[in-house]
């Protein structure tokens, strides 16, 4: 294994523990080729939402620990951040899986293998906006608005 958590927010890559504030929970992991990506996101589960002063908790949490994907190397090394906060989720795309039933036309798939054949992707939602980013370099290949 390339890494392991050790608690909520607390990861341990090759040599490194990376450590977050106690108010971030590691939430989900990927294990690529070259790198470990995860997201990151404020406490939740330990807030009593019927309390009136739970909402400014909540917003002062979301400020000082946004939600955000990161990618390490496996020695620990920090290799991307995606620039975009509010990181609600994400998960690999399998370029080579793809078939053209998939497209509008013949054409859109043939594009699609050329441009991204061999690279390993990641689609990334925040905000409104999806994204298909190069897991290993961090490059943001197409952003798409999403409702």
């Amino acid at each position: 294994m390339k890494y392991k958590l050790i608690s909520h927010n607390k990861i341990k890559i090759g040599l490194r523990n990376i450590i977050f504030p106690e108010y971030t929970i590691i939430d989900k992991i990927e294990t690529l080729s070259s790198v470990v990506c995860f997201k990151t996101t404020p406490l939740e589960n330990d807030l009593d939402w019927n309390d009136l002063e739970t909402h400014q908790i909540w917003r002062d949490r979301c400020s000082t620990n946004p939600r955000q994907l990161l990618c390490y190397d496996f020695s620990g090394k920090l290799k991307w951040k995606l620039p975009y906060d509010n990181v609600v989720g994400f998960g690999q795309i399998f370029p080579n899986l793809k078939e053209v039933g998939d497209f509008i036309t013949p054409k859109h798939f043939a594009n699609y293998i050329e441009k991204y054949n061999h690279k390993e992707l990641l689609e990334v939602y925040t905000g409104n906006l999806r994204l298909i980013v190069d897991a290993n370099t961090g490059e943001i290949y197409d952003e798409i608005e999403s409702h």
